[in-house]
């Protein structure tokens, strides 16, 4: 019978820490629920199962949301951008078009193909779930709290893109960057902030892009800002300020809009 690989239990490890500690301070509410099968939606059951057993619960399914709540949600995150300057990096993979969503409202939003189809083919879920790991991991040590998360944070991305895999990933995202290098170098004469956003849940892609920016030269004097529509519980503090809503159904609802498959 086919079993969770060691791979797959040692990446997920965080996660399931996180999990069991929020369960334990409040109980299998919908917001863990909706974040547990947000994470388990389109991996295979055994995986599924594996991630429910080990936290505790029988099942996961994500409540639903209308459409009237989730635009609700795309107008906030459409402020927010507007509010930090007006420009938008929109992380995108095959899923939700969220840069098209943003510029429904004035806002200018240039997509960066960003995601686990940005890899090589044979690597994509070997390296999501490293960077996925990354997160969680951080997430575990600071416990909370921002500064202490993105201090971790970039101590384990600093030595993750020294092994073959990372330096695979800090390839691919400096090759997404690439396209964008003009309207970056003209943004940072004029001192701006770039919003950079993604659906969520937690900034798996949008922390590696941050921390390469953040890294080079010329661009040092824009000020990057992540926004996320919606973040797993456990992750709300130290995103602070940087999501829009607590209703993680959202990030699903989105996902299933236009142009989706």
């Amino acid at each position: 019978m086919k079993s969770v690989s060691q791979t797959d239990r040692r990446d997920s490890d965080a996660f399931i820490t996180l999990v069991k500690n929020w369960i334990g301070q409040r109980g299998v509410d919908q917001e863990v629920q909706d974040a547990v099968a947000l994470w388990c939606r389109n991996q295979p059951a055994i995986y599924q199962h594996y991630i429910w057993n080990s936290v505790g619960i029988k099942s996961a399914h994500i409540s639903p949301s209308s459409k009237n709540e989730v635009d609700a949600a795309i107008r906030t995150l459409a402020r927010n951008v507007r509010k930090n300057g007006d420009i938008a990096f929109v992380l995108m993979d095959d899923g939700a078009r969220l840069a098209d969503e943003i510029r429904e409202f004035g806002c200018q939003a240039l997509p960066i193909y960003l995601g686990r189809r940005s890899f090589p083919t044979g690597f994509r879920k070997q390296l999501y779930f490293e960077l996925f790991s990354l997160v969680n991991s951080s997430a575990l040590s600071a416990r909370g709290n921002a500064v202490r998360f993105h201090k971790k944070y970039r101590e384990m991305y600093g030595r993750y893109v020294r092994s073959n895999h990372g330096n695979i990933v800090r390839r691919v995202v400096e090759q997404v960057i690439q396209p964008h290098i003009k309207i970056l170098s003209q943004q940072n004469k004029q001192k701006s902030c770039i919003t950079v956003v993604d659906t969520g849940m937690q900034g798996t892609f949008i922390l590696p892009l941050l921390e390469t920016l953040k890294n080079i030269s010329s661009f040092r004097r824009i000020r990057f800002t992540p926004m996320l529509l919606s973040v797993y519980p456990w992750l709300q503090d130290v995103y602070h300020g940087q999501f829009v809503t607590t209703s993680t159904s959202y990030v699903f609802q989105l996902e299933q809009r236009k142009g989706n498959t």
